[in-house]
């Protein structure tokens, strides 16, 4: 289970990024924006899902206090446009490691 909230955390953090990168888009690319928003809301919402889940399958304040934690360090974190474009190509592929994960309660 200890794989899994690492995975979560850093799915929450590139999800942020992911979103601060969609606020502050101006490209051409309708592709990419559609993208952005979608990846931002999708898995942002479903990240909040995925959270709850965890509180029933190990003990409750360990999901929280990590996501805690990760909600600090984000906020901290100041903006980079290259790490928010890598994060936007990298939140699906950590998305569907931490929905593996805890599908296998690893």
């Amino acid at each position: 289970m200890k794989l899994f909230i690492w995975a979560l955390c850093i799915t929450s953090f590139l999800q942020f990024f992911t979103a601060r990168y969609a606020k502050d888009f101006n490209g051409a690319s309708v592709g990419m924006f559609n993208y952005l928003n979608f990846m931002t809301w999708f898995v942002g919402f479903t990240i909040y899902g995925l959270l709850i889940w965890s509180c029933f399958l190990t003990t409750w304040w360990v999901p929280i206090a990590a996501f805690g934690v990760t909600f600090v360090v984000k906020v901290v974190f100041p903006p980079l446009s290259g790490l928010e474009l890598v994060s936007a190509f990298l939140l699906p592929i950590a998305y569907l490691t931490s929905i593996v994960f805890l599908i296998m309660q690893i």
